[in-house]
């Protein structure tokens, strides 16, 4: 879904995936975040300002 820039999609299986990790956001054990978490992100970026007509995909991080 998220190639297909179905992002409403795309969202809904971020946000279910992420109750899969296994490591889940918990600051006592040092984990911040996870790959669904950092990709339900994404989505939401492109949500709010979608890609150029010729994206292939690929997210360039603007920051560490």
């Amino acid at each position: 879904m998220y190639y297909d820039w179905d992002w409403t999609g795309a969202l809904k299986l971020f946000e279910r995936s992420a109750r899969l990790e296994p490591l889940q956001p918990n600051p006592a054990l040092g984990v911040k975040s996870s790959p669904s978490l950092v990709y339900r992100g994404i989505v939401g970026e492109m949500m709010a300002n979608p890609p150029a007509a010729d994206w292939d995909g690929v997210y360039v991080m603007r920051g560490k």
